[in-house]
């Protein structure tokens, strides 16, 4: 009997790629001519995971299949077609309605003995290697080693075994980004924001994790969570592993944390890791606590929390020994360094207010030349428009994910329409209906696209600058 055939083919970006529809095609075709039958069209869905159902290749092939388009339909295993236990079974049932019989290259004709065994052992496969891998990953952190990654401040070293396979997971300091995690530490216990520390190594060409730039978020991260510099526990010769999972989420696929109940943590001593002392590692911790209650006095508002007790701190150096110049006492700046660690021979200090004077009259001349004009005019351009290149970028990527989301859910309403019992599909339109009224809260919150500027503000200019020096020696301000 002429019986006319299809090809289904699919790899997940996670482990595969396209060269493997390839092989996956000339499998199904070898079967195919063995068999006699006549191939009619091919269906592929690449980097797509076999766990969801909202695959272009996939849609298509169930509603041509439904339409009486072909007989029979292969694919190189069961698993190609779906991961899912409960969609492999649904799938079978809409293929036996339709009169289409499945094949794959590596179990023949599949029944619903294949369907129920194979779904079960695959399912098992997958949790049995997830286990085995976090089984592994737990052995090399318990020996100290890395678990995956490297942190900014060390660098992985290469060795081989005696048989020539490389040993992995070995890392050790890289001294020129140990000192940029040591300026880091120091800046922020002396009173440095995480922006205005990203923002000098940035001015500086300083380059951050992975050679990009640095951010506030790359500096503070998530203290929760322990990511960011300044939560890294790896800096104080602590190797903290299992602190989150990643579940995938079906609306947009992406991969999302969650943070583990911290008795599943698991900790390691690697002192010979260590870059940041004790003292200076609580410091900052004593710092960020302070922060964090100062954000919930003042009602969540975490810029009033950042805003330092006095218009200088955390602006001055000493001279001597470049540490920190900070109040001594209630009227007047020292130096740190020599009055907390006695490393410092500068014991010279200067009253707050003659000091404050000083700065605001220097500031006030020196702006006011008509250089700093124009610097003005070129940098507030430049910055205004750079924020709203990045609203518009943003606002951009936005549409595109809600239009992905509503393509997403008219495939899953197809998918009903075509056959496939709607409890299948329930879960993954749930969450893609809640992830569109989420991306489209966002886009109505937006602020509205403002428009480039032209850069004539030198009159403006002068009247920001006379303001900015009436607020800053307001008693409010210096205070």
């Amino acid at each position: 009997m002429h019986k006319r055939a299809v090809i289904y083919a699919r790899y997940s970006s996670d482990l595969q790629s396209d060269t493997s529809i390839e092989d996956q095609i000339r499998l199904a075709e070898r079967l195919i001519i063995d068999k006699g039958w006549e191939l009619t069209q091919k269906y592929t869905d690449h980097g797509v995971s076999g766990a969801s159902l909202l695959r272009p290749g996939y849609q298509q092939l169930f509603s041509d299949a439904r339409a009486g388009a072909f007989d029979v339909v292969v694919a190189e295993s069961i698993d190609r077609l779906s991961r899912d236990q409960e969609h492999i079974a649904g799938f079978h049932k809409a293929m036996s309605f339709a009169g289409v019989t499945i094949f794959t290259s590596s179990e023949g004709e599949i029944n619903e003995l294949h369907i129920g065994l194979k779904g079960t052992m695959s399912a098992l496969y997958l949790k049995d290697l997830a286990d085995k891998t976090r089984r592994g990953l737990e052995g090399r952190i318990r020996k100290g080693k890395s678990g995956g990654g490297i942190a900014y401040g060390y660098v992985i070293v290469e060795k081989r075994g005696a048989d020539g396979t490389p040993i992995r997971g070995d890392r050790t300091i890289n001294a020129k980004e140990a000192e940029i995690v040591r300026l880091i530490f120091t800046q922020y216990s002396n009173g440095a924001s995480a922006r205005a520390i990203a923002h000098r190594l940035n001015k500086e060409g300083i380059s951050g994790p992975n050679g990009g730039k640095w951010s506030p978020s790359t500096i503070n991260g998530n203290w929760r969570r322990g990511t960011g510099v300044l939560n890294n526990e790896l800096y104080v010769g602590k190797l903290v592993w299992n602190r989150q999972r990643f579940i995938k989420d079906p609306a947009s696929g992406k991969r999302q944390a969650r943070l583990n109940p911290h008795e599943k943590w698991i900790y390691e001593d690697v002192t010979e890791l260590r870059i940041i002392d004790d003292e200076l590692w609580h410091e900052v911790k004593q710092r960020q606590q302070k922060l964090r209650k100062m954000i919930i006095d003042n009602g969540g508002r975490s810029e009033l929390a950042r805003r330092p007790r006095y218009l200088l701190s955390g602006l001055l150096k000493c001279g001597t020994c470049g540490g920190g110049f900070s109040m001594i006492n209630k009227d007047r700046y020292g130096c740190s360094t020599a009055r907390n660690k006695a490393t410092c021979e500068n014991k010279l200090s200067i009253r707050r207010d003659t000091l404050e004077r000083a700065v605001l009259g220097g500031l006030r001349d020196n702006l006011m030349q008509p250089e700093a004009y124009q610097a003005f005019v070129e940098e507030f351009t430049r910055e205004f428009n750079r924020q709203s290149g990045e609203q518009e970028h943003q606002n951009k990527l936005d549409k595109q994910e809600l239009e992905q989301i509503e393509s997403n859910i008219r495939r899953g309403l197809d998918a009903i329409n075509s056959g496939v019992a709607p409890e299948l599909v329930k879960d993954e339109l749930n969450a893609l209906a809640a992830r569109r009224k989420s991306v489209r809260a966002k886009l109505e919150a937006a602020p509205p696209v403002r428009p480039r500027l032209h850069p004539n503000l030198s009159l403006l200019y002068k009247e920001k600058i006379t303001n900015l020096i009436e607020a800053l020696n307001a008693p409010e301000t210096i205070a």
